[in-house]
């Protein structure tokens, strides 16, 4: 043993050869040994869990077992796998050493091999070398065959990362199956066939946890689940999961995103139903819920702190995730803070953005020549879109000129993953909304509205009103407005070009036919024969 290193414990020892000629070093060779103290105490018992004895694995399964302690401290594990006829173990074939949890996925990695049986045992050692065996020594046929079942396994902790004990586990799907988690938060569920599966976690005390799971034919596997203590919110978690991520995000996109039927994608969420926008005393209007002036939604899914709930919220929360920068204020990188991306909702703090650097935005649409029945697209356009994460604008329009048909993406929103559009809902306005994790930059459109202009307008003209324009984060804006105005289809004067082809034919006769028996614009008969003498009058 090397010289110095008398203190019991464990060491890592290297060991390799130098040509004493040449210098050259061979590759190392690493063993774990132990300096043991007196005569220590070995770990306490403990049992075998699952697989069960004699049963059918595949080569990648999940092995359990029950805690063991030391009164020296940690306890690691070692799982082995010998020939049924080595009782002793004294041949280790396959197995992983150096587990520091209860339960543990192994496979081809580990020298499991297929069509082969085994006895498999696991080891617990303490700090100085002592080591205790299972209690059980289990018996195991490996077959990849197709009619090898899978298994589901996991650990219950809670949001501190703590495991949780004795919490009941529960699946159901095309089989059912249940468990009780350990000391240290294991579960495990085998038997199970291939489909689509419910997993359900709950303990007094903390709220039950629901994951749909899809297991495929002879899968083993992960599912870790979080419980979070009954009155304790995080923020950005309206799904209740203890933890700000994809889930809360979309929820918060759905809250937002209208149905195209004067309603929204969803109006409460699982970490407070209480709070809904449809009900009384606090019921909040489309136009409400839109502009931000409805405030019926947990506080904690605020999380940017600006008293609205907005695409700009899931926007904050997805750029936590994916660790892309932006301000993320109600995730700070606390010191003390054990789990800075699962902070403690405060109602206390107040937060802010700081001075805007790109100053004042200009948002405009043009004004604009069209005919009747001709398709127009209308930009959107920002004089600076630097630092742009999310918008949301409501364009008016006269509607018994114009009829929206949608909107799509402009030049600076070209790659945005979120990209909501609402012509229905509200009558004579289209409501666009969208969003990005990496802001926009430059000048040019942020949306593009495709129009339809209604036969029978010339002469007319729409208004392009900007009623609402919200930039996030913390963009201030002023708007512009514009006129569509419709001509008379010849340029010339001639208001009797119903179908706007630039020229007087049978075609517009039909037409203004069409739209007398409509009763489109209060036409009659005598605008039909206008028309024909129009026609006729171009036919001399």
């Amino acid at each position: 043993f090397p010289t110095g290193e008398s203190n019991a414990g464990t060491y890592q020892v290297y060991f390799y050869l130098r040509d004493g000629g040449t210098g050259v070093v061979s590759s190392h060779v690493l063993t774990t040994v132990f300096r043991q103290q007196g005569t220590p105490t070995p770990p306490s018992a403990f049992s075998l869990l699952f697989p069960a004895d004699g049963s059918t694995q595949g080569v990648t399964s999940v092995y359990g077992w029950t805690t063991s302690t030391d009164a020296d401290g940690a306890v690691t594990y070692e799982v082995q796998f010998a020939d049924p006829a080595d009782t002793g173990f004294t041949n280790v074939l396959a197995g992983r050493a150096g587990i520091t949890s209860t339960a543990v996925q192994l496979g081809p990695a580990d020298d499991i091999e297929d069509n082969t049986d085994y006895i498999w045992r696991v080891v617990a050692y303490d700090k100085f070398g002592a080591s205790t065996a299972s209690t059980e020594t289990f018996s195991i046929e490996i077959d990849q065959g197709n009619n090898v079942n899978g298994s589901l396994y996991g650990f219950i902790t809670g949001t501190n990362g703590a495991p949780i004990d004795n919490a009941a586990v529960s699946l159901s799907g095309p089989v059912t199956g249940s468990d009780t988690s350990e000391s240290t938060g294991v579960y495990v569920i085998d038997a199970l066939i291939e489909g689509n599966y419910t997993l359900t976690v709950s303990k007094t005390g903390f709220s039950t946890a629901v994951q749909s799971i899809n297991l495929s034919k002879g899968q083993s596997r992960t599912q870790n689940i979080t419980l979070v203590q009954d009155g304790v919110k995080y923020w950005g978690d309206v799904s209740n999961d203890g933890q700000a991520g994809t889930v809360d995000a979309s929820y918060i996109i759905q809250w937002r995103t209208t149905d195209g039927q004067g309603g929204f994608l969803r109006d409460t969420f699982p970490s407070d139903p209480s709070y809904d926008p449809t009900q009384s005393p606090d019921i909040c209007t489309l136009t409400d819920r839109i502009t931000g002036v409805c405030t019926d939604f947990p506080p904690y899914a605020d999380v940017d702190g600006d008293g609205e709930l907005a695409i700009q919220d899931a926007i904050e929360i997805l750029q936590v995730k994916i660790g892309q920068g932006g301000n993320q204020p109600y995730l700070p990188a606390d010191a003390t803070d054990a789990q800075p991306n699962n902070h403690i909702y405060d109602a206390v703090k107040s937060y802010s953005f700081g001075t805007d650097k790109g100053g004042t935005r200009v948002v405009s649409v043009p004004s604009g020549t069209v005919m009747p029945s001709e398709l127009v697209d209308v930009p959107i356009e920002i004089d600076n879109a630097e630092g742009l994460e999310s918008m949301t604008i409501i364009l008016q329009y006269d509607p018994d000129v114009l009829t929206a048909l949608g909107a799509s993406r402009g030049s600076v929103t070209n790659g945005w993953s979120i990209f909501e559009v609402d012509t229905t809902s509200l009558p004579g306005a289209i409501i666009i909304q969208g969003g990005n994790v990496l802001a926009a930059s430059g000048s040019g459109s942020i949306a593009k509205v495709t129009f339809e202009v209604k036969a029978g307008t010339q002469g007319l003209a729409s208004p392009l009103t900007l009623s609402t324009v919200s930039l996030k984060p913390d963009i201030e804006s002023t708007t512009t407005s514009a006129t569509l105005t419709i001509t008379d289809g010849t340029g010339q004067g001639n208001d009797h070009d119903w179908n706007g082809d630039n020229t007087l034919n049978s075609l517009d006769i039909q037409e203004i036919i069409n739209l007398v028996l409509d009763g489109t614009g209060g036409l009659s008969s005598t605008d039909v024969q206008a028309t024909i003498n129009a026609v006729l009058g171009g036919q001399q």
